[in-house]
């Protein structure tokens, strides 16, 4: 983690000064892509991490994460990523993804008109601090901040007047473990809401750097796992052919 300071402006490289650190690294591939979709094989991601937060030790993987991890082994082992069953709800999040980041860039510029937080898409990214791990964010702020996005049915829409759901702040604190972003500015979005009736809900998730020390510390214990597991089920089916 550092110091990112206050607003971090862009230039012609395209993406804000505060993510140009050594060992971060942004790809230009779109999210969804074939190419996007390579980028992720075998690596941890920030939609899965919560596979891996159960339990209070975290030297230790209970049953729901090796199950996880021994998908990106067989994802390892021949060399692509499992398809993933798209439903009608996923792919309206999807979609609705670019009106949310919109809505809340609106929002962010009524807050502060003279000088308002402004909000990129941003590629894949990994970081040689995180080793085997991976964040696709929905986006990144000005001000050394992500974003996160949920577009869910209209009878869920109203829970995220309670606050951000266990599942999305793993994800929120994982992207901000790898960039070393200092918030998450999350938004649940609904196209069934008025304006004015709450069509977008926000909260400002902080950093927590002892959820992040914790998660860092059972992603090592997954990598290995999985490492250990490739290099053994490959001997086998030497073994196999042999």
């Amino acid at each position: 983690y550092f110091d990112c300071g206050g607003i971090n402006p862009s230039d012609n490289m395209g993406v804000f000064n505060w993510l140009k650190q050594d060992g971060l690294f942004i790809s230009d591939n779109p999210q969804g892509s074939q190419e996007w979709k390579d980028e992720r094989l075998g690596l941890i991601t920030g939609s899965q991490i919560f596979n891996l937060m159960g339990g209070n030790d975290s030297t230790v993987l209970l049953k729901g994460a090796k199950t996880y991890l021994n998908g990106l082994v067989n994802d390892i082992i021949r060399e692509k990523v499992k398809d993933i069953y798209v439903s009608f709800d996923m792919q309206r999040g999807t979609d609705l993804e670019p009106v949310a980041r919109n809505r809340m860039g609106e929002r962010l510029k009524k807050q502060n008109p003279i000088d308002p937080e402004t909000i990129q898409e941003i590629g894949f990214i990994t970081s040689l601090k995180w080793e085997g791990c991976g964040t696709s964010l929905d986006g990144v702020t000005s001000e050394c901040g992500t974003t996160e996005y949920k577009c869910r049915t209209i009878d869920n829409h109203m829970d995220h007047l309670d606050g951000v759901d266990k599942k999305t702040i793993y994800q929120a604190q994982f992207g901000m473990g790898i960039t070393g972003a200092k918030y998450c500015l999350f938004g649940a979005y609904s196209d069934e809401f008025p304006i004015d009736k709450g069509d977008l809900i926000m909260h400002k998730i902080e950093r927590d750097e002892d959820m992040i020390l914790d998660m860092k510390a059972r992603c090592e214990v997954a990598v290995k796992y999985v490492n250990d597991k490739v290099s053994e089920r490959r001997k086998l089916i030497q073994d196999q052919l042999n």
